[in-house]
């Protein structure tokens, strides 16, 4: 569970790309309107994780909702945002959580 910013996922669906991915809020945001897409929880089981890839394998590609959806009309700007974001959410739940020094 590296990716948590959803940097990977945007090159995927912009390629049209089938996307199998642990279910956050972040990676909701990012993929949100995509077809082509499967979440699984943070627990999910060996066997979960092949049935989700085989899933989203069998998804057609470029019929999908993502290329009508609020995703695609983003620039790049939009998505570096979203990802600064991120960073600062994350930042400031570690300071709130470890207390600042």
């Amino acid at each position: 569970m590296t990716e948590t910013v959803g940097l990977v996922l945007i090159e995927a669906m912009a390629a049209d790309l089938p996307v199998v991915a642990v279910d956050t809020s972040a990676i909701r945001n990012t993929t949100d309107g995509y077809g082509r897409l499967v979440l699984l929880p943070v627990d999910a089981t060996p066997k979960a994780w092949r049935d989700g890839i085989l899933t989203a394998l069998a998804t057609e590609p470029s019929t999908t909702s993502f290329w009508n959806s609020d995703a695609w009309s983003r620039t790049w700007q939009q998505a570096t945002d979203i990802l600064l974001g991120h960073y600062v959410s994350t930042i400031g739940a570690v300071t709130d959580r470890l207390g600042s020094t």
